[in-house]
């Protein structure tokens, strides 16, 4: 997902909404539990892996906002999109975590 707007135009509420209120969730959690259903309902014949990464985009500058050593603090930090026949666009470096279920996403 890609969200681009001024600074206090909403865009984190649109995307987190209101944690624990399923009627106030953002676009985030309810992509999640979307994903999340549909595997569930998935015949075992398939198995699936499914990995996140949270990055933000500020004046020009990629952050890893999952980075523990500290690069989300650091706005010197920049990683750089790439594009791959077999992974398609990705943010080079970024963090992913591989996630079981949707509570492993939130917050």
């Amino acid at each position: 997902m890609f969200v681009y707007g001024q600074t206090g135009a909403g865009k984190t509420w649109t995307m987190e909404g209101h944690a624990g209120d399923d009627e106030m969730k953002g676009i985030t959690p309810r992509s999640v539990d979307y994903i999340f259903d549909r595997i569930a309902t998935t015949s075992d014949a398939y198995e699936f892996t499914v990995a996140c990464s949270f990055v933000e985009i500020y004046m020009e500058r990629i952050r890893d906002l999952l980075d523990r050593k500290g690069g989300a603090k650091d706005l010197g930090a920049n990683l750089d999109i790439r594009t791959d026949l077999q992974r398609g666009v990705f943010v080079e470096g970024a963090t992913e975590l591989v996630v079981h279920d949707d509570k492993e996403v939130g917050p």
